[in-house]
């Protein structure tokens, strides 16, 4: 009796880092030559896994692949995630082989490209002020990074990218200029699709870069004044400590600008501010002066800014001004405050002073509709009426108390709320009578005048 040849029952999915394991019927058992397994491309052409001998009398078997295997299958679809492969079952019988095979999927998984970058400043400037070629200042150093991405298991790599603050390469290599951040992002993908996105953050310097102000001013009698501010990093680089220096100088018209005079200066975390107040040595309140100022820290060297000024004048006028430019004194009194502006908003007369007060008063009208019901009350045959009076949108900036006036007719008298009632859009008023025919529309004929107080600047 001839033995019968061994036949796959079933097969499993697997993935490349795995051990798949097959199933498998040989009745003849012992019988046969030999019985081996294999794994082989889809048209059972190109061998992965060669035929290795497995037990005759058993029902199952597990592949231990080796490296070289594992490899022959990724190398196999470099630009794929998957592909079909097939399990041969060889039986031998008296020297005629048989097959028997199963179909199956080998997916390639944890294939992602890898990325290891490393980031250098290069800046020798910025290098002498950190003392450490890992810490980056912001603006000012120059990062050359290698990014270190690779294709792993069997896929090439077809794109990487390093970037910083809007600024990049898509090369192994390469340096951002001047970057601006402490984070370093980091993208590579290979040719089966897969993508690597990773960052690198490291030690920053939060440079501020250094700018300088100034709005210099000359009086009749010669005195100079103004303040010098900007930004400025008032902080440590590592190995240095910022340092910030500020100078002025002066000429007159068709003079020569004097030497250099450097500035005392706040220094605050991020700004600094320096105040001048001289008097120019030979005054002539004809003559034009022209002012510099230049500034350095460790990083910058500001171009020297001019402001060319002549001196104020104690007043000026104009056909539609009269200006003091100097503090006025009315028989000795200081002129404190003093309207800059007197008009109307509708029904509302107001005036502004210089000092943020404002006052606005309004002789209520029934017929512009300027006053409407809010509630009633009656308490001891004393009847209260509130109303709700609008203010002028956008006049008052705080509103600091009301005063309610005026003649109502017989039999009733007025009032107003407490400061809680009173909002920079409205204010509440109160009307009393004894008269029984008080209800919740009936008010007095004759409104009564109201005047507030606040202010329109703080």
């Amino acid at each position: 009796m001839i033995p019968r040849q061994a036949t796959l029952t079933s097969a499993e999915n697997f993935n490349d880092d795995e051990n798949p394991s097959i199933s498998y019927s040989n009745p003849a058992g012992s019988a046969v030559g030999a019985l081996q397994a294999a794994i082989y491309s889809n048209d059972g052409k190109t061998a992965y896994a060669a035929y290795r001998n497995i037990t005759k009398t058993a029902t199952s078997y597990t592949f231990n692949l080796t490296t070289a295997e594992r490899n022959a299958l990724r190398n196999a679809i470099p630009e794929a995630k998957s592909m079909k492969v097939r399990f041969y079952l060889k039986t031998t019988i008296s020297g005629t082989s048989y097959y028997s095979y199963i179909t199956k999927t080998l997916t390639i998984v944890d294939a992602n490209p890898t990325i290891s970058p490393t980031i250098k400043d290069t800046n020798s400037t910025t290098l002498a002020l950190t003392g450490n070629e890992n810490t980056i200042v912001r603006f000012y150093s120059n990062a050359a990074i290698t990014i270190g991405a690779s294709a792993i298991k069997g896929a090439t790599l077809v794109s990487q990218k390093a970037s910083n603050s809007g600024k990049s390469f898509t090369t192994a290599s390469g340096t951002l200029n001047a970057v601006e951040s402490a984070v370093f992002l980091f993208t590579a993908t290979d040719s089966r699709g897969n993508t690597t996105n990773t960052s690198v953050e490291k030690p920053f310097i939060d440079y501020v870069k250094l700018t300088a102000n100034f709005k210099p001013q000359i009086t009749v009698d010669g005195v100079i004044s103004f303040t010098v501010s900007g930004n400025y990093f008032n902080g440590s680089f590592g190995a240095v400590s910022n340092e910030l220096n500020a100078y002025y100088r002066y000429k007159a018209e068709d003079g020569d600008f004097g030497d250099w005079v450097e500035l005392s200066t706040n220094a605050y975390s991020t700004t600094y501010e320096s105040s001048v107040s001289f008097i120019i040595p030979n005054f002539n309140y004809k003559n034009t002066y022209t002012f510099q100022i230049k500034a350095n820290d460790k990083l910058m060297s500001l171009a020297e800014k001019e402001y060319v000024i002549t001196a104020l004048p104690v007043f000026d006028w104009s056909k539609e001004d009269f200006s003091f430019n100097v503090p006025v004194s009315i028989e000795g009194y200081p002129l404190a405050d003093f309207v800059i502006e007197d008009d109307y908003n509708g029904n509302w007369h107001y005036r502004k002073w210089h000092s943020g007060r404002l006052e606005a008063w309004n002789n209520l009208s029934q017929s512009d509709d300027e006053i409407t019901y809010q509630a009633h009350t009656n308490s001891g045959g004393i009847y209260r009426w509130i109303g709700r009076v609008p203010l002028p949108s956008g006049l008052f900036s705080s509103v600091e108390y009301s005063v309610v006036n005026g003649t109502l007719g017989v039999g009733w008298w007025n009032g107003s709320q407490s400061n809680t009632a009173l909002t920079t859009d409205t204010v509440e008023i109160i009307f009393f009578t004894v008269s029984t025919i008080y209800n919740d529309t009936k008010y007095p004929t004759d409104l009564p005048l109201v005047y507030i107080v606040g202010k329109w600047k703080e």
